[in-house]
């Protein structure tokens, strides 16, 4: 009995570390997905050699956007970017025709 539950156990744990491998793999593919420039030109501030890049991507009519941008947003300028620690780059995601055109009208 002992052997087949320590079977079962190894295998349990030999496909969990696969999982994991493949998953960290998909996360670098995504992050590096995420790091490529897109047809609409972005916005950044901050650092070019910062260690560490914050990709937002905002449409214009979302509240959340910005709540962000009002709430959040200060305090991340002041306390990381101001001060070299991040590159926030800002790339427009419009989620309707209204933020379209506005986003449009903007530039």
């Amino acid at each position: 009995m002992q052997t087949r539950r320590l079977i079962a156990l190894a295998s349990f744990l030999a496909v969990a570390s696969l999982t994991c491998a493949g998953a960290a793999l998909a996360q670098s593919t995504i992050a590096a997905a995420v790091a490529r420039p897109v047809s609409l030109p972005e916005i950044a501030i901050g650092s070019p050699t910062a260690p560490v890049t914050i990709v937002e991507y905002s449409s214009m009519s979302c509240p959340h956007c910005a709540a962000f941008g009002l709430n959040v947003f200060p305090m991340l300028q002041s306390k990381y970017i101001d001060t070299g620690k991040v590159r926030f780059v800002f790339r427009e995601f419009p989620l309707d025709i209204k933020a379209a055109a506005a986003s449009m009208r903007a530039r």
